[in-house]
């Protein structure tokens, strides 16, 4: 089933196509994804709790430095959605010529 009919956020389908790749670090994705999908602010996915033990500690969901590399994947999704939203204006435009 197409992305398409699950969101229209270019941001998001193209953090998806990038996760598809298999190079992506699956939980960074997924800090980008939910600050993109959820507008969780990256702060709040540093100090969200992933577990919390009997004798009262707790484990965060995210390490710091996978909420920073999903913060790097969030730009690079953004340039690629921009660079293919301008290739799709240039095919429709050469397409009504």
């Amino acid at each position: 089933m197409p992305i398409e009919n699950f969101t229209r956020n270019a941001q998001v389908i193209e953090l998806c196509r990038m996760l598809g790749s298999g190079k992506l670090d699956q939980m960074s994705a997924q800090a980008a994804a939910w600050h993109l999908t959820d507008k969780l602010s990256w702060q709040q996915l540093v100090q969200k709790i992933g577990a919390t033990h009997l004798n009262g500690s707790s484990e965060r969901y995210f390490h710091p430095n996978q909420v920073a590399m999903g913060m790097r994947y969030v730009q690079i999704a953004q340039q690629r959605a921009k660079l293919r939203s301008e290739a799709q204006g240039k095919e429709e435009s050469l397409s009504n010529q």
